[in-house]
């Protein structure tokens, strides 16, 4: 198994002091598990990234005098599996 934890400072996103374009520092956790055959004929695992569905901001922008906040990924899961032919 695996845990990773990613923590973003605060971000400027443009040169002059506004709050606005600020992104806030957020912190997000991924985590997976697996398991495997002896012999290495098959795996499978199950993941997850964003696992605690933090709500951040990745980005801001201006377009046209509008403020624009682009959102982080939220909650994704999945599972792999792999087989030796």
């Amino acid at each position: 198994g695996n845990i990773n934890v990613r923590y973003q400072s605060r971000q400027h996103t443009i040169f002059e002091i506004n709050r606005n374009y600020d992104i806030d520092p957020y912190t997000t956790v991924n985590a997976g598990l697996g398991v495997k055959a002896p012999d290495d004929a098959w795996a499978l695992g199950i993941w997850a990234k964003n696992l605690f569905n933090k709500y951040y901001w990745n980005a801001a922008a201006t377009n046209a005098n509008t403020l624009v906040r682009f959102p982080g990924q939220t909650r994704t899961y999945g599972m792999t599996a792999a087989f030796k032919f």
